[in-house]
């Protein structure tokens, strides 16, 4: 009965692992990269973008109210906006004059000041409001700011400044980033054991079909492989079965003919030498009718042999595809 083997010494097929993993994995690592780059682009539009342009639209449209009042009145008003500022705690309001100097601010401290940032300098040279994001020149903290023209018979004689920082933006936007970043770890991750347990559950297999066809060729023929699987690789254990199988059996056949071949070669030789050896021994005692029939048998046994050794010659041939079989009709009354 054939024996099974269950290999556990396992063979490390490496390549196909690390050529599995390595495009697996690597298509993932593009998607995930393709997917935080476009996530943190979002979310920078979404915190950075959308900040800038709500500073913008606030600016411009607290320009456009102060452009009605005079010069007197502007001024007046813009003390009274900034002393009831609702928002100072999120933003800071200021008001500069045409030289880029703050005049009023709901935040005291940037009142004198001349911050001299890129908004300003467009608000005033161009006429437009313009948001701008950078480091503020006096306290070095990473700010967002907007600043419109006031512009009074084509003249810019004021700005309308809005100012926040972006230390909560920040920290939002890099939270954020860092819980993508998680996700992707966690996906990667859950890509790459799912993976590597998928390409486990082929490389052993295919580690016990080698080592066994290892075993059939060092001549252990009729080992069986354990069957695990009913797919491809079920198939292929199949295969190998069978065909050690098959092997053992035309091992076996193989030896039986040898065995049968041997017996029948060797009893013409014995004969042979038997009766060689009685006309040696008894050489000119023997009668000249039974030394007649002593040669008649050696011919015959040497017939006999010349036709096994025909019969062996010709299925030599078939068996290698250098002759083919021809069938004929034949009567056996004939």
């Amino acid at each position: 009965m054939a024996k099974k083997v269950v290999v556990t010494d396992k063979v490390k097929i490496r390549g196909i692992r690390r050529r599995w993993l390595i495009n697996s994995v690597g298509v993932v690592l593009l998607v995930l990269a393709l997917a935080l780059g476009t996530f943190s682009t979002a979310m920078w539009s979404y915190y950075y973008s959308s900040t800038m342009n709500d500073l913008k639209r606030r600016a411009a449209d607290d320009a456009g109210g102060f452009a009605s009042f005079t010069r007197s009145q502007y001024w007046t008003n813009a003390q009274n906006a900034v002393q009831k500022f609702e928002d100072k705690t999120k933003l800071e309001l200021q008001f500069l004059d045409d030289t880029g100097a703050v005049q009023y601010s709901s935040n005291d401290l940037a009142a004198g000041t001349t911050p001299g940032t890129q908004d300003i300098q467009s608000a005033l040279n161009y006429q437009e409001a313009v948001a701008w994001k950078g480091t503020d020149p006096h306290t070095g903290e990473r700010v967002v700011a907007a600043s419109a023209p006031i512009v009074y018979h084509g003249q810019t004689v004021a700005v309308v400044r809005y100012v926040t920082s972006l230390v909560a933006i920040d920290w939002q936007f890099f939270l954020a980033m860092g819980l993508a970043c998680l996700l992707g770890a966690a996906i990667l991750a859950l890509v790459y054991f799912s993976n590597l347990y998928f390409v486990r559950s082929i490389v052993e297999p295919l580690a016990s079909i080698t080592e066994t066809a290892r075993l059939i060729a060092d001549g252990s023929y009729g080992v069986q492989i354990e069957k695990k699987f009913d797919d491809e690789v079920g198939e292929l254990t199949d295969t190998i079965n069978d065909m050690s199988l098959k092997i053992k059996q035309s091992e076996k056949t193989q030896s039986e003919f040898i065995s049968s071949v041997s017996h029948e070669l060797r009893t013409p030789l014995t004969n042979i030498r038997s009766y060689a050896e009685t006309l040696s021994d008894s050489a000119g005692d023997i009668p000249p009718a039974m030394e007649k029939k002593f040669l008649g048998v050696i011919l015959g046994e040497s017939d006999r042999m010349t036709h096994i050794v025909q019969d062996l010659l010709t299925l030599s041939r078939f068996d290698s595809g250098r002759d083919d079989l021809k069938l004929a009709r034949f009567s056996f009354e004939a």
